[in-house]
């Protein structure tokens, strides 16, 4: 049963801190050419966050989609996360047979008060992956900032074979904030990065 559960707990190892939740706020500071230019602190950020999102139609066939919500608003989330945050949105999806996923959120934030460390961002908005087994990553390059993990969950595991463990990169592209992350078996770090090169993307 445990088994079973793994891939689970790790997506919502960050859904339980961002959530699915109420309608997001809008961000200030992108540029004239940005579909975020002009937005105010009451605009919803769905409509526009929607095409920057990964989709099915990003990955491989056999995956469904598990998740897809706005994430809540900056008083439901802890300091660490909510300081300058306006809004956002997450998906994830679940291989057929259970064993991967795939999840990614964008974060927007004022561009001043953007999370400053990207490694304690990530152990913030994964509160229960950061007391796992955590090995950090060659810099994948991704947007303007990026940092990348492995990581492992407790107990008599082995990397690479567990449903649960996997990697995220996470990165910043101008008021945005990205996280992707992939969890079991098959998957690797370069594909992890991948996803989030197409995710920047997506982006402009």
């Amino acid at each position: 049963m445990r088994t079973i559960l793994l891939p689970l707990l790790a997506v919502l190892a960050v859904a339980a801190v961002l959530g699915c939740g109420c309608t997001s706020v809008g961000p200030s500071g992108a540029n004239a050419t940005s579909p975020l230019s002009g937005v105010s602190g009451t605009t919803n950020l769905t409509p526009v966050l929607l095409p920057m999102m990964l989709g099915l139609s990003d990955l491989p066939e056999g995956y469904t989609i598990d998740s897809e919500a706005a994430t809540r608003p900056a008083d439901k989330l802890p300091p660490e996360v909510a300081a300058g945050y306006l809004g956002g949105y997450y998906f994830s999806a679940m291989s057929y047979d259970g064993n991967e996923t795939v999840a990614h959120t964008v974060l927007v934030y004022k561009e001043t008060e953007r999370p400053k460390n990207l490694d304690d961002f990530f152990k913030a908005t994964h509160p229960v992956i950061a007391n796992w087994t955590l090995t950090p990553l060659a810099d994948p390059k991704v947007g303007s900032a990026s940092t990348a993990w492995a990581f492992l969950p407790p107990g008599d595991f082995v990397p690479g074979e567990t449903l649960s463990s996997g990697y995220v990169v996470i990165f910043e592209k101008g008021p945005l904030c990205e996280i992707v992350k992939v969890t079991g078996p098959k998957m690797n770090a370069s594909y992890c990065t991948s996803l989030a090169q197409k995710a920047a993307s997506k982006t402009g």
